[in-house]
């Protein structure tokens, strides 16, 4: 998260509590948490600057969640091992990078079993 420049407007996709962000957010980033559990959303909301509720693999429910907005960065931690097509996650999500902006995937070492 070191690389994300100041400034920036992030998706984080499947958020959870929003844990991650503490540091990042200080860099006077926007930051938009995307979850479906309320559970999470409830604590995320103190972490970042946004989250939106929808089932992140439901195309149309994130199309009306998200509408129109573009980021610079979008984050999967830890997230595509969960879904049953990570290519259609990551391809329906591309539409929703700025010109510039990228996608950031981390996935779990299946190997480290503890």
């Amino acid at each position: 998260m070191d690389q994300i420049p100041s400034n920036s407007e992030i998706l984080d996709v499947g958020c959870g509590y929003c844990k991650l962000w503490e540091v990042v957010k200080d860099r006077n980033n926007y930051i938009v948490g995307l979850e479906s559990s309320e559970v999470a959303i409830k604590t995320a909301r103190e972490r970042v600057n946004e989250v939106l509720q929808a089932d992140i693999t439901n195309l149309n429910e994130v199309r009306s969640t998200l509408k129109e907005k573009k980021f610079d960065y979008i984050i999967f931690a830890d997230v595509l091992e969960h879904v049953y097509d990570p290519f259609s996650v990551l391809k329906m999500y591309k539409s929703y990078l700025k010109p510039k902006g990228k996608i950031i995937i981390s996935i779990p070492n299946a190997v480290v079993w503890d």
